[in-house]
């Protein structure tokens, strides 16, 4: 049967923790949704996208913390099979996000004994339930969940990195141990599917556009989000992050990574609800 979603598989990454990937993840979810119901008034598409954000970070997962759920985790997936109805009682809809949330184990220790494989069968399953699945992954790249689900699933993987050296010299070293082929000791995954967000910027740190293209390698820096730390802890801490994107200079790099995302395929609307 065609598939009534795009079912598109987006993978949120960072060689090192502190570059805001969890924030970006859910502020992009959050810009496909909230956009995409405006897409539907302006009268650019038919219906608004159904996104979810999957927290595959299984030894530190963020997503329930910053947006104030806890339960169901994925376990009760464990537990019950993936299945249509399953998923449906275990995912959590936000209605200030207009996403659903896919919760991470609250123990580690469960999720060192749930195979990739489970997570595979788990996205193919999604693909069919949504058209935008955001995964927000672990920061250990030597992760087995990123090197044989994340990576190799997604239709596109967005490197998040910020402007402190340590973190560009890291997303350089990322770059290269992902899309080197397997045979060279890389992941051998394909260059036209990465695509680089500068988080947190600043001006005047002596970390010019030009020294963060060089350390990309020529993969696209699609956009640089301001730094406003103090709008992101309030934003986490009330538990609302919808609230970030009123942030005009946030919304506008956030606007610009949901469109590099989801055009040509989806029209997303100017205007934010």
């Amino acid at each position: 049967t065609p598939n009534p979603y795009l079912g598109q598989v987006v993978a949120i990454t960072s060689s090192k923790g502190g570059s805001g990937k969890s924030t970006v993840a859910i502020t992009l979810g959050t810009y496909l949704a909230h956009s995409s119901i405006n897409s539907v008034k302006e009268g650019l598409e038919e219906r608004p996208l159904k996104v979810i954000i999957v927290d595959l970070d299984v030894r530190d997962g963020q997503i329930g913390f910053i947006t104030g759920s806890s339960k169901p985790t994925i376990v009760n997936l464990l537990l019950k099979g993936i299945e249509k109805e399953t998923v449906e009682e275990t995912v959590v809809h936000s209605s200030r996000l207009k996403c659903d949330l896919l919760l991470a184990p609250k123990k580690p220790r469960v999720s060192e004994d749930t195979p990739p494989e489970f997570y595979v069968e788990l996205l193919q399953k999604l693909r069919y339930m949504y058209d935008y699945i955001i995964l927000d992954t672990s920061v250990n790249y030597l992760d087995p969940l990123l090197e044989k689900v994340a990576y190799p699933t997604a239709d596109q993987i967005i490197f998040v990195s910020d402007i402190v050296i340590n973190s560009v010299f890291s997303m350089t070293r990322w770059i290269q141990e992902v899309i080197n082929p397997k045979e060279q000791g890389g992941m051998g995954i394909q260059k036209r599917k990465i695509g680089i967000v500068v988080n947190k910027t600043l001006a005047d740190v002596n970390m010019s556009g030009e020294r963060i293209a060089q350390a990309a390698l020529g993969l696209p820096v699609i956009t640089a989000i301001p730094s406003n730390p103090k709008l992101i802890a309030h934003a986490a801490n009330m538990q609302s992050m919808e609230i970030v994107l009123q942030h005009p200079a946030i919304a506008h790099s956030i606007r610009k990574l949901a469109k590099a995302i989801a055009q040509p395929k989806y029209k997303l609307s100017d205007n934010l609800t």
